[in-house]
């Protein structure tokens, strides 16, 4: 079954009974799917998305090392849920940015790994462009799963929803603010804490 596939039956509560795990690593030539299933099986996961975890392909040589490797692994993915279409589905990857290069130079401190601060940050201003681009709002039947907790959104959202004159959003009311940040879907991936999972 197609990942797209796996949406649709979420979409129309065809697998609302089923526990999805959307935020399930892989490590191609290394990764082990009967492992994975048992694994699976033990902590009562029906369906997983597989993905890849940083840092992706940036650490390819080249453009056309990481467009070659970017193939595999889809290709790679795309067996596994072939192989296993009830279990697996797959976010494909595929280039949209450089996380560092020319534009933005070394990170300040290279010691920190990036899943401590750079990951929820970053999810925090996706999401509030999403907002306040009026994206949410005009498309609000596309369903969004924020992962890492949506980031640092549910510390943010109600300081935020003050500024929205500062943002020049007129038609956008703090009341709006605040139901389109509610719209998400949260994975809980580094949100295994109290303070956390209290805010959510």
């Amino acid at each position: 079954m197609k990942t797209h596939e796996m949406c649709a039956r979420l979409q129309n509560n065809k697998i609302q009974d089923e526990r999805v795990k959307v935020h399930h690593y892989m490590l191609p030539t290394e990764y082990i799917q009967k492992l994975d299933l048992q694994f699976m099986n033990r902590n009562d996961i029906d369906v997983s998305i597989l993905s890849l975890s940083a840092p992706g392909l940036a650490f390819a040589s080249s453009a056309e090392e990481a467009t070659k490797l970017c193939r595999s692994v889809n290709e790679y993915a795309k067996e596994i849920s072939t192989n296993h279409p009830r279990q697996f589905g797959f976010f494909a990857s595929f280039f949209i940015h450089p996380t560092f290069g020319k534009t933005w130079g070394a990170p300040p401190n290279p010691t920190i790994p990036r899943p401590m601060i750079d990951f929820p940050h970053e999810i925090t201003r996706t999401v509030i462009s999403l907002i306040t681009s009026k994206v949410v709002r005009d498309f609000s039947n596309c369903k969004i799963i924020l992962s890492h907790g949506g980031g640092t959104l549910p510390y943010v959202a109600t300081r935020d929803v003050h500024q929205t004159a500062d943002l020049g959003l007129k038609d956008k009311t703090a009341e709006d603010f605040i139901r389109e940040a509610k719209s998400f879907y949260f994975n809980l991936a580094l949100t295994g804490f109290k303070a956390p999972i209290k805010l959510l």
